[in-house]
């Protein structure tokens, strides 16, 4: 019992924190503006007529931008992550020998969260997460190079300098929801046995916590 309200409450602490909301529109036009939620849709109607636009005041987009983004509001992944060879294509006929290859791939709008709802349960062992985004957008950096072929029977001979062409692929979805359920077996033994001094790092936290779940499962 002890357990499950250190569990209830830390879960309220997780979900208080990057749902809720912060200092936004609202704060930024100065003291005695309106703070209700009719007040707050006034206030973004007006700045959407005027052009401008509120931006999102969730915890958990301030976190984002903080810790994860750079000064572009991107997020560069590591090639790596998607293919062990940055170059993703290697062609050679009679008429080229071409190569194309992965130079950078980005994330934007991570930091547009609109709505995120986590860990509600819904169930005695299931919990309930929606999380909405208002934008995503995915941009990929792409490399190609293009050369005369060098093989003996090339229709086309020559020491020209390659072609390098350098180009980008950009993907945007708008208006994302996910709603995910987690069905989450704790045991409450191994969960109260647990020494205080692992959890006082950040790097042991996920790890020890784990070692306190039985069974887990997303749909």
């Amino acid at each position: 019992e002890y357990a499950g309200g250190w569990i209830d409450d830390a879960l309220g602490a997780i979900d208080g924190l990057l749902g809720g909301e912060t200092a936004g529109a609202t704060a930024a036009v100065g003291e005695g503006t309106p703070t209700s939620a009719i007040g707050t849709a006034m206030l973004d109607m007006f700045q959407s007529a005027a052009g401008t636009e509120a931006p999102p005041r969730l915890g958990i987009n301030e976190f984002i931008r903080d810790n994860l983004l750079d000064s572009a509001g991107a997020l560069v992944l590591d090639t790596s992550l998607f293919t062990d060879d940055a170059e993703i294509f290697d062609g050679h006929d009679m008429l080229t020998e071409t190569s194309l290859s992965i130079e950078e791939v980005s994330l934007k709008g991570l930091d547009s969260f609109t709505e995120l709802d986590l860990l509600n349960a819904i169930g005695n062992y299931t919990l309930r997460n929606v999380l909405r985004l208002d934008h995503l957008t995915v941009q990929v950096n792409m490399r190609a190079v293009m050369a005369a072929s060098s093989l003996s029977d090339a229709v086309i001979v020559g020491d020209a300098e390659p072609i390098v062409e350098h180009f980008s692929i950009e993907i945007t979805l708008r208006d994302i929801e996910i709603d995910l359920s987690v069905f989450l077996g704790v045991n409450t033994a191994t969960l109260g046995s647990l020494q205080l001094g692992p959890l006082l790092h950040s790097s042991d936290v996920v790890t020890c916590l784990l070692s306190a779940v039985a069974e887990l499962e997303a749909t």
